[in-house]
């Protein structure tokens, strides 16, 4: 759903720029697609919201640093 829903979000970001800011996208699991929205909705037994939160934090993923990987200590 997380995939089908990022799909969806960055459809709409690149037809339609960074102009305003998505409240999340309500999936269709029936037919994997979706739509961007800016309110809360009202959901139809097959659909799913995913907010935008969740759709960016699943995109930053923690990076390790060099040193960390190496085993080095900060000082």
């Amino acid at each position: 759903m997380i995939a089908v829903a990022r799909k969806v979000y960055f459809k709409h970001l690149t037809t339609n720029g960074y102009s305003l800011d998505p409240l999340g996208v309500v999936v269709n699991g029936q037919h994997d697609d979706g739509r961007v929205v800016f309110e809360m909705p009202t959901l139809l037994p097959e659909e799913q919201f995913i907010s935008a939160e969740l759709i960016g934090l699943r995109l930053k993923r923690p990076r390790v640093t060099k040193d960390r990987a190496r085993g080095g200590a900060f000082s």
